[in-house]
């Protein structure tokens, strides 16, 4: 098993960990839902799964919900930025040169603004709400 070390400003970086369950073969996928589920409901889930529209069924949900999870993450990330000291962020935010920053050694990024802070939240939001949308298309289509 491989282990990834990212820090927190590496978020993006992480996107590129989400599993691709299209890319796993129907029996690894199966094994896998399996190894996760009480071992009274393998029968169960054996049978459900042998049938392959349901298999792609739940296939397809999966991949949705690693993709919600990682927007999630994402959305904490910039609430996390967003509730620094805001004061200073406010301060930093507000015009201080860059030789002020450089001649105090200020660790600042200058794209994280205020306003570029709340529009990162913003459009990670609306992701989530057009992810959530298609889970909601996907169970009623099935």
């Amino acid at each position: 098993m491989k282990v990834h070390h990212l820090s927190k400003e590496d978020w993006r970086q992480s996107s590129k960990l989400i599993p691709n369950y299209n890319r796993l073969s129907p029996d690894t996928f199966k094994q896998l839902i399996l190894k996760n589920i009480l071992t009274t409901c393998h029968d169960q889930i054996q049978q459900c799964l042998a049938r392959i529209t349901l298999l792609k069924c739940v296939r397809q949900l999966a991949n949705l919900w690693c993709h919600f999870f990682q927007l999630k993450i994402e959305e904490d990330y910039w609430n996390y930025v967003g509730n620094l000291n805001r004061s200073i962020m406010d301060w930093l935010s507000e015009g201080v040169s860059k030789e002020i920053i450089q001649q105090n050694s200020i660790d600042w990024d200058r794209r994280k603004t205020k306003s570029n802070i709340q529009y990162q939240i913003a459009l990670v939001q609306n992701k989530l709400q057009q992810t959530e949308y298609n889970m909601l298309k996907h169970l009623c289509q099935i």
